[in-house]
Protein backbone atom coordinates (compact mmCIF):
# COMPACT_ATOMS: atom_id res chain seq x y z
CA UNK A 1 0.00 0.00 0.00
CA UNK A 2 2.79 2.88 0.69
CA UNK A 3 4.88 1.21 -2.05
CA UNK A 4 2.17 2.08 -4.32
CA UNK A 5 1.20 5.17 -3.02
CA UNK A 6 5.20 6.36 -3.61
CA UNK A 7 5.32 4.92 -7.39
CA UNK A 8 2.29 7.43 -7.87
CA UNK A 9 3.91 10.59 -6.29
CA UNK A 10 7.06 9.69 -7.99
CA UNK A 11 7.51 10.97 -11.17
CA UNK A 12 7.37 8.75 -14.40
CA UNK A 13 11.41 8.70 -14.62
CA UNK A 14 11.74 7.00 -11.57
CA UNK A 15 8.91 4.55 -11.35
CA UNK A 16 9.71 1.04 -13.17
CA UNK A 17 8.54 0.54 -16.35
CA UNK A 18 5.47 -2.48 -16.34
CA UNK A 19 7.38 -5.81 -16.21
CA UNK A 20 10.51 -5.14 -14.81
CA UNK A 21 11.26 -6.15 -11.16
CA UNK A 22 11.60 -3.36 -8.33
CA UNK A 23 15.07 -4.96 -7.51
CA UNK A 24 16.25 -4.76 -11.03
CA UNK A 25 15.07 -1.11 -11.97
CA UNK A 26 16.53 -0.07 -7.73
CA UNK A 27 19.99 -1.53 -9.01
CA UNK A 28 19.51 0.21 -12.66
CA UNK A 29 18.99 3.52 -10.63
CA UNK A 30 21.85 3.09 -8.70
CA UNK A 31 24.80 2.69 -11.19
CA UNK A 32 23.48 4.95 -13.83
CA UNK A 33 25.11 8.27 -14.49
CA UNK A 34 23.85 11.32 -12.76
CA UNK A 35 22.16 14.23 -14.13
CA UNK A 36 25.87 15.79 -14.01
CA UNK A 37 27.05 13.22 -16.99
CA UNK A 38 28.80 10.56 -16.13
CA UNK A 39 29.07 8.58 -12.34
CA UNK A 40 30.65 9.99 -9.06
CA UNK A 41 34.52 10.27 -9.20
CA UNK A 42 36.17 10.58 -6.12
CA UNK A 43 39.48 10.07 -7.47
CA UNK A 44 40.62 13.47 -6.98
CA UNK A 45 39.98 13.63 -3.47
CA UNK A 46 43.81 13.39 -1.39
CA UNK A 47 43.65 10.61 1.66
CA UNK A 48 45.10 13.55 4.02
CA UNK A 49 43.31 15.84 5.99
CA UNK A 50 42.45 19.69 4.66
CA UNK A 51 44.34 22.32 5.95
CA UNK A 52 44.40 22.63 9.69
CA UNK A 53 42.09 20.16 10.54
CA UNK A 54 45.44 17.92 12.06
CA UNK A 55 46.57 21.17 13.99
CA UNK A 56 42.95 21.61 15.54
CA UNK A 57 42.72 17.73 16.12
CA UNK A 58 46.12 17.67 17.66
CA UNK A 59 45.23 20.38 19.76
CA UNK A 60 42.25 19.18 20.99
CA UNK A 61 42.94 15.38 21.70
CA UNK A 62 45.84 17.13 23.66
CA UNK A 63 43.64 19.32 25.74
CA UNK A 64 41.15 16.32 26.41
CA UNK A 65 44.38 14.58 27.42
CA UNK A 66 45.72 16.94 29.66
CA UNK A 67 42.56 17.92 31.20
CA UNK A 68 41.64 14.08 32.20
CA UNK A 69 45.21 13.74 33.73
CA UNK A 70 44.33 16.61 35.50
CA UNK A 71 40.76 14.90 36.85
CA UNK A 72 43.00 11.79 37.41
CA UNK A 73 45.14 13.31 39.95
CA UNK A 74 42.48 14.87 41.92
CA UNK A 75 40.58 12.07 41.81
CA UNK A 76 43.67 10.01 43.34
CA UNK A 77 43.74 12.76 46.02
CA UNK A 78 39.96 12.54 46.93
CA UNK A 79 40.29 8.66 46.89
CA UNK A 80 43.09 9.36 49.50
CA UNK A 81 41.49 11.96 51.64
CA UNK A 82 38.94 9.24 51.82
CA UNK A 83 40.84 6.63 52.95
CA UNK A 84 42.89 8.96 55.69
CA UNK A 85 39.43 9.70 57.05
CA UNK A 86 37.74 6.50 57.19
CA UNK A 87 40.21 5.22 60.20
CA UNK A 88 38.42 3.90 63.46
CA UNK A 89 34.56 3.40 63.25
CA UNK A 90 34.10 4.73 59.73
CA UNK A 91 35.94 1.82 57.93
CA UNK A 92 33.51 2.44 55.27
CA UNK A 93 34.58 5.64 54.23
CA UNK A 94 38.01 4.39 53.62
CA UNK A 95 36.86 0.79 51.68
CA UNK A 96 35.00 3.43 49.81
CA UNK A 97 38.19 5.34 49.34
CA UNK A 98 39.92 2.35 47.91
CA UNK A 99 37.19 1.69 45.72
CA UNK A 100 37.45 5.28 44.53
CA UNK A 101 41.48 4.96 43.57
CA UNK A 102 40.48 1.44 41.58
CA UNK A 103 38.01 3.25 39.46
CA UNK A 104 40.76 6.56 39.12
CA UNK A 105 43.29 3.91 37.92
CA UNK A 106 40.87 2.38 35.25
CA UNK A 107 39.59 5.50 34.00
CA UNK A 108 43.39 7.29 33.27
CA UNK A 109 44.70 3.99 31.85
CA UNK A 110 41.59 4.11 29.52
CA UNK A 111 42.72 7.84 28.59
CA UNK A 112 46.12 6.97 28.12
CA UNK A 113 45.30 4.16 26.18
CA UNK A 114 42.55 6.05 23.80
CA UNK A 115 45.35 8.96 23.35
CA UNK A 116 47.94 6.32 22.01
CA UNK A 117 45.42 5.12 19.76
CA UNK A 118 43.92 8.08 18.13
CA UNK A 119 47.72 9.35 17.87
CA UNK A 120 48.57 6.10 16.28
CA UNK A 121 45.80 6.62 13.55
CA UNK A 122 45.99 9.82 12.98
CA UNK A 123 49.87 9.40 12.12
CA UNK A 124 48.68 6.26 9.66
CA UNK A 125 49.29 3.02 10.22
Amino acid sequence: MIISHLIEVLPSAVTPPSGQHLLAHALHLAYAPNPGGGSFDFSDVGPSAPPGVKQFGERMFGALKYVGLIFGVLSFGFAGIKIMAGRGQRHHLAADGVSHLVYAAAGIGVLLSAASLVAFVANGF
